[in-house]
């Protein structure tokens, strides 16, 4: 299966949307709020490169601390996700005790 969308930008425009990202625009599903999964604000770059470190914050103040681990400007990219201590989803679970995981985006 493949699919495509054709985006009308730069490759640069676009790359900026990715990498420095406004996840606020975005709309945080109902029942997300219900189960207590925080609404994710935004995320910005604060060193690029492998190796570098992107932040996502989200709206109860706890953040995700991401080590890129590709960076392959206009092409390609992917981190780590390292909760804070105390980020919980679903009311009790820390995501920083390894009880639910997400490895990498």
């Amino acid at each position: 299966m493949h699919s495509s969308i054709r985006v009308v930008a730069s490759s640069q425009s676009v790359w900026d949307q990715i990498t420095n990202v406004d996840i606020h625009s975005f709309p945080h599903p109902p029942y997300f709020r219900f189960l207590g999964i925080p609404n994710p604000m935004r995320a910005e770059v604060i060193s690029s490169g492998v190796g570098g470190q992107r932040i996502a914050y989200s709206d109860t103040g706890k953040r995700f601390i991401q080590q890129i681990t590709v960076w392959d400007p206009l092409h390609e990219y992917a981190f780590s996700f390292n909760p804070e201590e105390g980020f919980k989803v679903v009311l009790f679970f820390d995501l920083s005790d390894g009880i639910v995981q997400i490895p990498t985006g």
